[in-house]
C-alpha cells in the first residue's frame, strides 16, 4: 500500500494545476480532512467546508492510481482530491490508517430521544470524544459562525433532519413530523432513547393476523404486532431497540370490523378461507396460521416415481416418493410437502418398504438427483429397463452402446471443419442399414478432457472415443475450435497453428495462410507503410521500422504489442498506425499528454477527452481518449461502439486477466 499511495500522490499532483494544489494544501493544513473508511480497494475521505455543513466525499483508488470526488468539479483533479491524498500520505507516515481521526477530529451529530408524557421528545447533540454538548440551533447557523458551537461533520441524514425540524429544533415531536423524521434517521448513528442506544426503521408496524382452531371450525382475527414493547402517543412504537412508526394495515372498514372481533370459518367455508381470504390477507399483513387441520386430510397409498431426462451428454435421474395420482404431496427428507389442498395420511411402513426396494434395485435415494455420464449412464439405463416401477420421461432410451466415432477433418479457405461419425456398432438392435450418426465435436473434446470414454450421438446411443487420435491432436484441435467465429473461420493469428496441424495430419494448409506466410517469410522484410498525410514529425529509423511493423500486422488482420522503452516515441508510432475511429485508454496522469501529442504530430485528427462526470461519446470524433477507471465503469457503452482501432497505453494495467479492468478491455 505505501508504494500505491506514493504513486497516487504523484498522479494527483501531476493532474492538479498550481492553484488547485495550493488550495488542497490549505485544506489539509486547516485540518479539514477527515477519514471515513478504508478497505482493500478504496479509501473514502470527507473534506469539511463551510464549517462542516458541506463535506465533499473523495474516493481514492491507490492500486489504480485513480480518484473521484462528488463535488462535480470540471477539473481532472480538484482541491478536495489534493487535500485527501496529502493528508492520507501524512497520516500513513505517522502510522495512522486514516487522517483526521484523532482526539481533535470534528464531532458527529447525535440524537437523544426521551420519554415525555407518553410521547417522545428529541434533542440533538454534537458527539466529540466523551463530550456531547447539546445543539439547539440550525446547523447552518453554527457552520456559518453566526452562532458559537463545536466543529462537526454533517451527513445527508443530518441535513435532512435539520430541514425537517425547521424552527422546532428540539422538544416533543409532533405526530405529523414523526414518519419523515424516522425515515430520515434510518441508518444514522449515535441515536439514544433515555441513554440507551436505539435505531430507527422506516418499515411501519401493522396489525398481525392469526388463524387458530375453533370448536366451530377456524377463527381468523388481527392483533397488535407482537414485537412491540412500548407505544408512544405521537405515532411511534418501540420494538426491542428499534423505533418505528405505526402504519395503515390496508384493510377495508368491513375487514377491520370483522377481524377485530374474529371471523369464524366453518367446514363448508374452508375452500374460501384457503383459496381467497388467507392469500389476500397475507399480501397486506403478516399472518400466522396456528392450526394443523388446514387443509383437510385424505387417505392415499405412497408410490415411487422416477423422472429421467437427457441433459446434453448426461442422464439425470430423480426418484420421488409421492402420494396421490395426480400427485398431491411428496416426501422430502422424511418431511411431507403438500402440493395441493389435500393432505394425505402418511403410511410410514409402506414408505420404508418402497425406499428399501429402490436402494436394493437401483441404489437410489428418494429426492436425491443423480447425474450420470458415459459408461455409468449406459449401465444405469440397462438396469432401469428391468425395473418394474413408474418411469416418467424417455431420456434413458438414448443411452446404449453404439459404434466408435472416427474423426473427419477438412480444411477450408480460412478455417476447417471437424466431424466425428459413428457406424453401426455393438447394440443388437443396430444393423448395417442404420444410417451413420455423428457426435458434436465440442462434446467429443469435452468428454475426452473429463476422462470419459463414451460420447453421446445426435441420433441416440453412446459411442467410444478415438482415444489415440485425441491424445495426439485433441489439445490443439480444442484451441482452434475455441478460436473459430460464428462462420467457422479462424482469426488470422491462428492460421499458423492450423497450418502446423495440417502438416501433422498430412493435409494442405488453408489457402488464407499463404498471404500471411509470404509476409512472414518475404526476403525483403516488412514492407514500408504509407505515413499519414498530416504527420508533422520526422521519424527516426527505429520509429519508422516500428510503424512499418505495426501497419503490416494491422493489414494482416492482427494486433500488436509495442514495447519500446520510455521516451522513445511509442505514442507517435501508435498515432501513425491508428486508422479509422480509434479509442485510446491511458492512465489519468498521461491523458493530457496524448492530447498534446495529437495536436503536435497529427493536427488533422479530431479528438475528444471522454472523462469527468458529464462525459458523452462523440461518434464523429476520430480519436477518443479515456482512462482505465472510465473503461471499467463504462464497459457496456464503450464496447457497444464500432471502434476500428483500440490502443491500450501502459497495458500492464490489464496484466491480471481476472480483474474488472482487464475484463472490460477484453
Amino acid at each position: 500500500m505505501p508504494e500505491s499511495i506514493e504513486g497516487l500522490f504523484k498522479a494527483v499532483r501531476s493532474a492538479c494545476s498550481a492553484t488547485v494544489w495550493s488550495r488542497g494544501v490549505e485544506l489539509s493544513r486547516a485540518n479539514a480532512v477527515n477519514g471515513e473508511s478504508v478497505d482493500e480497494d478504496e479509501v473514502r475521505i470527507r473534506i469539511s467546508t463551510r464549517g462542516g455543513l458541506i463535506c465533499p466525499l473523495v474516493t481514492l483508488y491507490p492500486d489504480d492510481e485513480e480518484w473521484d470526488c462528488d463535488c462535480k468539479s470540471r477539473e481532472d483533479a480538484c482541491e478536495h482530491a489534493a487535500a485527501a491524498i496529502i493528508s492520507l500520505k501524512q497520516a500513513r507516515k505517522e502510522g495512522l490508517e486514516l487522517p483526521g481521526t484523532g482526539a481533535t477530529a470534528p464531532g458527529r451529530i447525535g440524537y437523544r430521544f426521551t420519554r415525555h408524557n407518553g410521547g417522545l421528545s428529541l434533542d440533538r447533540v454534537v458527539v466529540t470524544g466523551k463530550d456531547s454538548p447539546p445543539l439547539r440551533v440550525a446547523l447552518a447557523s453554527v457552520a456559518s459562525g453566526r452562532t458559537d458551537g463545536p466543529d462537526f461533520l454533517a451527513t445527508q441524514s443530518d441535513l435532512k433532519v435539520d430541514q425537517l425540524l425547521g424552527a422546532r429544533l428540539y422538544g416533543v415531536i409532533p405526530r405529523g413530523l414523526v414518519t419523515k423524521l424516522i425515515e430520515a434517521l434510518e441508518g444514522a448513528e449515535n441515536l439514544q432513547l433515555d441513554g440507551k442506544p436505539v435505531k430507527t426503521s422506516s418499515k411501519p408496524v401493522v396489525p398481525h393476523g392469526r388463524l387458530v382452531d375453533d370448536e366451530r371450525g377456524y377463527r381468523l382475527f388481527i392483533e397488535r404486532d407482537p414485537s412491540i414493547t412500548e407505544v408512544f402517543h405521537n405515532g411511534v412504537v418501540l420494538c426491542g431497540d428499534v423505533l418505528r412508526t405505526v402504519g395503515e394495515p390496508n384493510l377495508t372498514g368491513r375487514e377491520l370490523e370483522q377481524l377485530s372481533r374474529g371471523r369464524i370459518f366453518t367446514a363448508d367455508a374452508v375452500a374460501e378461507l384457503v383459496t381467497e381470504i388467507l392469500p389476500s390477507l397475507e399480501e397486506r399483513i403478516p399472518v400466522k396460521v396456528e392450526t394443523k387441520g388446514l387443509p383437510r386430510t385424505v387417505r392415499e397409498v405412497p408410490r415411487l416415481v422416477i423422472e429421467v431426462k437427457r441433459e446434453t451428454d448426461a442422464l439425470t435421474v430423480l426418484p420421488t416418493l409421492v402420494y396421490g395420482d395426480p400427485i398431491i404431496a411428496r416426501v422430502d427428507a422424511g418431511r411431507l410437502s403438500v402440493l395441493g389442498t389435500k393432505v394425505p395420511l402418511r403410511d410410514e411402513v409402506a414408505e420404508r418398504n418402497l425406499i428399501r426396494h429402490l436402494q436394493n434395485d437401483l441404489e437410489l435415494i428418494p429426492g436425491r438427483k443423480l447425474r450420470l455420464k458415459g459408461v455409468d449412464a449406459v449401465e444405469f439405463a440397462t438396469r432401469l429397463q428391468d425395473w418394474g416401477g413408474e418411469v416418467r420421461g424417455d431420456g434413458h432410451e438414448d443411452f446404449y452402446l453404439a459404434g466408435a466415432v472416427e474423426p473427419r477433418f477438412s480444411v477450408g479457405e480460412a478455417g476447417f471443419t471437424l466431424d466425428f461419425e459413428s457406424v453401426p456398432g455393438s447394440d443388437p438392435s443396430e444393423t448395417t442399414a442404420v444410417a451413420t450418426r455423428s457426435a458434436d465435436p465440442s462434446r467429443v473434446l469435452a468428454a475426452w478432457q473429463e476422462g470419459l470414454t463414451l460420447v453421446p450421438l445426435t441420433g441416440g446411443g453412446m459411442a467410444p472415443l478415438p482415444a489415440d487420435w485425441l491424445t495426439r491432436f485433441g489439445d490443439r484441435v480444442a484451441d482452434l475450435l475455441a478460436a473459430r467465429d460464428e462462420a467457422g473461420e479462424l482469426p488470422r493469428c491462428a492460421l499458423p497453428d492450423l497450418a502446423r496441424l495440417c502438416e501433422d495430419l498430412e493435409l494442405p494448409p488453408p489457402p488464407a495462410y499463404q498471404e500471411l506466410h509470404d509476409l512472414l517469410t518475404h526476403p525483403d522484410g516488412i514492407p514500408a507503410a504509407e505515413l499519414p498525410a498530416d504527420l508533422t514529425a520526422t521519424l527516426r529509423g527505429y520509429q519508422r521500422a516500428g510503424v512499418d511493423w505495426l501497419c503490416a500486422l494491422r493489414e494482416a488482420g492482427m494486433g500488436a504489442l509495442l514495447a519500446d522503452d520510455m521516451g522513445l516515441g511509442k505514442t507517435v508510432q501508435a498515432l501513425c498506425a491508428a486508422t479509422g475511429r480509434t479509442l485510446v485508454v491511458a492512465p489519468t496522469s498521461v491523458l493530457q499528454n496524448w492530447a498534446n501529442e495529437i495536436t503536435r504530430f497529427r493536427p488533422g485528427l479530431q479528438y475528444q477527452l471522454y472523462h469527468g462526470a458529464n462525459r458523452q461519446l462523440d461518434p464523429d470524433t476520430a480519436v477518443t481518449l479515456t482512462t482505465y477507471a472510465i473503461l471499467r465503469m463504462d464497459a457496456d457503452s464503450l464496447s457497444a461502439e464500432p471502434w476500428d482501432t483500440v490502443v491500450l497505453d501502459e497495458a500492464q494495467a490489464i496484466k491480471n486477466p481476472g480483474s474488472k479492468v482487464a475484463q472490460a478491455a477484453y
